[in-house]
C-alpha cells in the first residue's frame, strides 16, 4: 500500500496498514534533520515517513521567503514582512489606509512562482504520495494581513459593505487558485484561517457563521463538484470546537491541527463527538515535544494512537510545526513510536 492509497483509505474511515503521517516542521528543524538523514526538502519528508507532501500556493507563500535576520520584504499582495528570530512576521498592511482600496491590485493566481514547488512535487511524488495544495489563510486571516488585526475586527462590525467587497475579491482569487490546483491533479485542497486562541474563538461563532461560513461552503462545493475524489482539509489553531459542526455541515473531510492544550480540544473528545471527520495532528508541541523526555514523547504518541487510530479517520502529526527548541532525540522518539504504535493489527 502506498501513501496515496493509505491516506485515501484512512480518510474514508477504514483501517489501512498503518496510520498515515504528516510531520511538519520549521526550516531550523529541517536543517537538523538534514544532518541526520543526509537529505533535504521533499526527499527528507519522505524519508521520515510523511504520506502527505504539501506546499503553499496562497497568501502564505510570503512566510516562505528566505530572509536574513532583520531583513524586510513585500510579497505579491503588498504585505510587508520582517525576519524576526525564526519567522517572517507581518509588519505592514497594504490596506491599512482604505484610500488605497479603489486602486489595490490583487495578485495573479497563475503567477509561475506560485506553482513551481507544487509542480515539482506532483512530477516526482504524485504517483505515490498525497499532494496537498495549501490555499490558506483564507478570508478572515488574509483580511487582517491586509488591514491589520484591530482595523479588520472593527470592519467586520462597522463596515460590512467594505468587508463584503473585499471578500468577493478574495473569493475570486481563491476559486481560481483552487481550479488551477485541481487541474494539476492534487489530492488535497488545504484551506484554513486561524480563528481561535488557546481559550476560545477570536470572533464570535455567530459572526463567523454569518460572514465566513458561506464563503468556505462555496469553495468546498467548487472542489467537490470539480473533483469528488479530492479531500478538503481545514486548519485553525486554538479552541474551535463551537464551529466544528458547521465545518462538517459544509463538507469538510479533514480537520487540523487538534491543538490538545486548547480549551475543549482534547483529541479523544473530538474523535468521540465528531466521528465523521478525519483528524489530522493532535500531538502536543507546546509542552511535550520541547520539554518532555524521549520516553514521555513515546508514551504520548502511543496514547494518541490508542485514542484516535481505531477505525481510521486519523492522520498522525504534531499539532503545529515542530519548533526550533524541539530536541532531535524527541523527534526520533516520536517517529519511532509512530511507526510502531501506528501499525494496524
Amino acid at each position: 500500500m502506498d501513501s496515496k492509497q493509505r491516506v485515501w483509505q484512512i480518510a474514508h474511515h477504514a483501517e489501512a496498514d498503518r496510520v498515515p503521517c504528516h510531520i511538519w516542521y520549521t526550516p531550523q528543524i529541517g536543517e537538523k534533520l538534514a544532518q541526520v538523514y543526509g537529505l533535504s526538502g521533499a526527499a527528507l519528508e519522505v524519508a521520515i515517513g510523511n504520506d502527505i507532501l504539501m506546499t503553499h500556493v496562497g497568501v502564505n507563500l510570503g512566510f516562505d521567503a528566505e530572509l536574513a535576520p532583520g531583513e524586510e520584504y513585500a510579497d505579491d499582495w503588498g504585505i510587508r514582512y520582517k525576519r524576526v528570530f525564526y519567522y517572517n512576521e507581518v509588519i505592514g498592511n497594504p490596506l491599512a489606509d482604505l484610500s488605497a482600496w479603489p486602486t489595490y491590485e490583487f495578485p495573479d493566481p497563475a503567477w509561475p512562482r506560485r506553482w513551481q514547488r507544487l509542480d515539482e512535487l506532483l512530477a516526482t511524488y504524485g504517483g505515490s504520495h498525497c499532494i496537498a495544495a495549501d490555499l490558506s489563510s483564507n478570508y478572515f486571516e488574509i483580511g487582517f494581513h491586509l488591514r491589520g488585526m484591530e482595523r479588520w475586527l472593527t470592519d467586520l462590525v462597522a463596515d460590512p459593505g467594505f468587508v463584503e467587497a473585499l471578500l468577493e475579491r478574495l473569493d475570486a482569487f481563491d476559486r481560481q487558485v483552487a481550479r488551477l490546483a485541481l487541474a494539476r491533479g492534487v489530492d488535497i485542497i488545504w484551506l484554513g484561517s486561524d480563528i481561535a486562541s488557546q481559550q476560545g474563538m477570536i470572533l464570535s461563532p455567530e459572526l463567523w457563521r454569518r460572514v465566513f461560513k458561506p464563503r468556505f461552503a462555496q469553495l468546498i462545493r467548487l472542489v467537490k463538484e470539480a473533483e469528488p475524489r479530492v479531500l478538503v482539509a481545514y486548519h485553525s489553531c486554538g479552541a474551535i470546537r463551537p464551529v466544528i459542526p458547521d465545518l462538517i455541515e459544509i463538507g469538510l473531510d479533514i480537520l487540523n491541527p487538534i491543538q490538545p492544550l486548547a480549551q475543549r480540544m482534547e483529541p479523544a473528545g473530538i474523535k468521540r463527538d465528531f466521528p465523521e471527520l478525519t483528524l489530522h495532528g493532535g500531538l502536543d508541541v507546546q509542552q511535550l515535544m520541547p520539554y518532555g523526555t524521549p520516553a514521555e514523547v513515546r508514551d504520548g504518541v502511543r496514547r494518541l494512537m490508542d485514542a484516535l487510530a481505531p477505525g481510521g479517520g486519523f492522520i498522525f502529526g504534531p499539532a503545529h510545526a515542530l519548533q526550533p527548541d524541539v530536541p532531535v532525540e524527541n523527534i526520533e522518539a516520536m517517529l519511532e513510536a509512530a511507526a510502531e504504535a501506528g501499525r494496524y493489527r
